[in-house]
């Protein structure tokens, strides 16, 4: 499957977006209606951008890996200059791992719940899916027999109804035992779905699951068909679940049903499927404060609200990250931003606003009050290793005070997040 390099909020025009996905114009028109609606894409107003004669004109508000139908394409983040040559891949492997990587430990999960049919997303499902086969391998049902004289557990009920019992010192002895053993049943019913389901899902996802880490697994070469329609085959796990009572089993269920009771995704018309983030500015605040590993440590002083004789103190700021050596009794300033700084002649856009900037220097001014601020800095990603931009910014409401710029290289910082 080809697999389309576009960056995030790069304009493109409608005709951009024909000749790189190849399509009909009608065809076009419904993945975009598709993609606006997940927030995946944002129309731009030519109000915005006055310089366009073309009049639909769009950018991607989104980072990471999408489908639409039997199309695929890669989004990469707004500061990479070299994303088209990432032939092999690796830098958008990297970005996956760490979106899936900030992801859990936020909690966020791309799934829904089990029973939310509108939300559900095949990419996301089968990496799922696949990591829980990874984890526990198939589902087994075993099947309870009894042995003569065995080496398992002893099961003394039938023990001491079937065979016959000895004394001596008045102590019973049982020459003979009945012993409980198990044996995997390999042809089980729920152990061949969930083999056909994972055969399934790789075929229809080949030469995207390699973006997301993931092999290519063939289990099976039975159909769904084979196992009933679709509604017998949901009312079989159905039952099966009301008799299972092992935790990641239920979850091998569950998400069998999810997969089944969207079976029809995607087969004949337009589906959406993706893993990735709209909010990479927060993935990327979370790698500076693992690459820094500083302190949370909000400023001492909060607003104070009166009304009447009644006083409230509210919420007060906190930076990104903050580094506090106790010994001399300095502080270090990080706020790591997600910003892509352009230089046109003697132009600089696409910076921090004023708001960023105020914020920065009232952090400073907080905590010079009890320590020696000797660091100030913005922290912005760099897809090169030695950046050779240099920079600060100075507002003259805060005289004598300045805030440094950091290009902090994304391949090591991204490194150092996934091995935290």
């Amino acid at each position: 499957m080809k697999i389309i390099n576009l960056q995030e909020l790069k304009i493109y025009s409608f005709d951009d977006l024909l000749s790189l996905f190849s399509v009909s114009k009608d065809k076009l028109s419904e993945i975009i209606k598709n993609l606006l609606a997940l927030g995946i894409v944002k129309r731009v107003s030519q109000n915005q951008l006055q310089q366009f004669s073309h009049k639909n004109i769009y950018v991607f508000t989104y980072v990471g890996v999408v489908m639409v139908d039997n199309i695929c394409f890669a989004v990469y983040p707004k500061y990479l200059q070299s994303y088209q040559n990432d032939n092999n891949r690796s830098m958008l492997k990297k970005l996956v791992q760490v979106i899936k990587k900030y992801e859990h430990k936020k909690h966020i999960q791309n799934l829904g719940s089990f029973d939310e049919c509108f939300n559900f997303n095949l990419l996301s499902f089968a990496i799922s899916f696949i990591k829980d086969y990874a984890t526990y391998g198939l589902y087994e049902q075993k099947k309870q027999f009894f042995e003569l004289n065995g080496d398992n557990e002893i099961h003394w009920d039938k023990t001491t109804s079937n065979t016959s019992v000895y004394f001596f010192n008045n102590i019973p002895i049982y020459l003979d035992t009945f012993n409980v053993n198990k044996k995997i049943n390999e042809r089980n019913y729920f152990t061949r779905l969930h083999a056909t389901i994972l055969s399934e899902i790789c075929d229809r996802l080949e030469g995207v699951l390699a973006l997301v880490e993931l092999n290519h697994i063939r289990l099976s070469d039975e159909k769904l068909s084979c196992f009933g329609d679709t509604g017998y085959i949901i009312k079989q796990i159905e039952q099966e679940l009301s008799r299972q009572f092992i935790t990641h089993k239920q979850n091998t269920l569950r998400m069998m049903k999810k997969y089944l009771s969207n079976s029809d995704y995607g087969m004949g018309g337009d589906f959406v499927s993706f893993v990735g983030t709209s909010s990479f500015h927060m993935v990327w605040e979370d790698v500076c404060k693992v690459y820094f590993d500083g302190d949370k440590k909000p400023i001492e002083q909060k607003p104070k609200w009166h009304i009447n004789d009644i006083m409230c103190e509210k919420d007060t700021l906190e930076p990104d990250i903050v580094i506090e050596n106790k010994d001399e009794n300095t502080i270090e300033i990080y706020d790591a931003k997600y910003y892509s700084i352009k230089l046109d002649g003697k132009t600089i856009y696409k910076n921090p606003g004023v708001g960023d900037v105020i914020k920065q220097f009232c952090y400073q001014l907080s905590y010079e009050k009890t320590h020696k601020v000797i660091k100030n800095i913005f922290v912005f990603p760099s897809d090169t290793k030695n950046n050779e931009n240099e920079g600060f910014v100075e507002f003259e409401i805060f005289e004598g005070k300045k805030i440094h710029f950091l290009y902090l290289y994304d391949q090591e910082a991204f490194e150092r997040y996934l091995k935290s």
